[in-house]
């Protein structure tokens, strides 16, 4: 199976913004446009949701796991550090059945929320780690 250099140059794009912001402290034109470039409408919406839900990351002590929460209304998405899975329905459609996408607008919106340092921090134990990860096994399994 042929993969494409597409997803890793996208992601290679929030690597740039990021030390971007770190130099400039904002987001650059160029920046804005790779990304709108590589993400279309999902940047449009990634950004938009990052106005109006809360971020949350979860580490582990030792700071080596890290899991992402966001609260939308009253919804609910995990997403990993460094993964780009969701288990949003977008994610299931578009990223991996129809391949249209190269990820959601959640994982999107950690991403861009981790560069701009724009989530709010809480340390949990790594047994709390280990419920996160069964839920999400248990949500696998549920659908």
């Amino acid at each position: 199976m042929k993969r494409s250099i597409i997803p890793k140059l996208a992601f290679k794009a929030l690597k740039d913004a990021e030390l971007n912001i770190a130099n400039q402290g904002t987001f650059s034109n160029e920046s804005l446009e790779k990304l709108y470039s590589y993400f279309d409408e999902t940047f449009l919406l990634a950004t938009e949701l990052l106005e109006k839900c809360k971020i949350q990351q979860f580490s582990t002590p030792d700071r080596l796991r890290k899991i992402y929460k966001i609260s939308v209304n009253d919804e609910y998405y995990t997403v990993f550090d460094n993964i780009n899975f969701c288990m949003c329905e977008d994610f299931q459609l578009a990223v991996l059945n129809k391949k249209s996408q190269i990820t959601c607008k959640h994982v999107l919106a950690v991403n861009i929320a981790k560069v701009t340092k724009n989530v709010s921090n809480e340390s949990i134990t790594p047994l709390m780690y280990e419920n996160f990860l069964n839920e999400q096994i248990h949500c696998l399994y549920d659908t």
